[in-house]
């Protein structure tokens, strides 16, 4: 065998490996392109849909926020009164960067902590002291959160919540 058939079908060879590196990095390329592309589409969805969350349940606030306001001794209050805190944390949630969204959170407390101890026969009273413990935790008031956790362990009736409330007070 000559030597420039042999140099003749390593070039062949070599030329082929570079065709296929160039289409694999051209395809790579293209492919990070496209997720790029589908990524910035997402984020601007899932911002679209965050603003319409926002409206609605800014909406939500001030409509349970009025309806407590005119029928204060309505026997519906005291869900009400959940819905506008669950509507709040969430509200609070939503709202970007790490300060914004706790005035919304401290107000949903306030509206719990009332609830609590305005009618503390709700039957909805572990959800609502479940949901203060979580909030005080999120805002970083561990102690705070601890006593309601102890508060909802021994007040609680057999729930699931009061199962969190009792791993919550384990694990401290």
């Amino acid at each position: 065998i000559e030597d420039k058939s042999l140099q003749a079908f390593g070039d062949y060879w070599k030329a082929f490996d570079d065709y296929e590196e160039h289409r694999f990095v051209k395809s790579k390329g293209d492919y990070f392109e496209a997720w790029d592309k589908l990524k910035v589409e997402w984020k601007s969805q899932e911002k679209a849909l965050t603003q319409s969350q926002v409206a609605d349940l800014a909406g939500a606030v001030k409509r349970y926020e009025n309806e407590l306001r005119e029928h204060p001794a309505a026997t519906s209050t005291p869900y009400a009164r959940m819905n506008l805190a669950q509507a709040l944390n969430r509200l609070g949630s939503l709202q970007d960067g790490e300060q914004s969204g706790d005035s919304y959170k401290k107000h949903a407390l306030a509206v719990l902590a009332d609830l609590n101890k305005s009618t503390p026969n709700f039957t909805l009273n572990d959800e609502a002291l479940y949901m203060r413990a979580t909030i005080l935790e999120g805002l970083n008031q561990q102690e705070a959160a601890f006593t309601v956790w102890q508060s909802l362990a021994k007040e609680g009736r057999d729930s699931i919540y009061t199962v969190h409330a009792n791993i919550a007070i384990g694990d401290h």
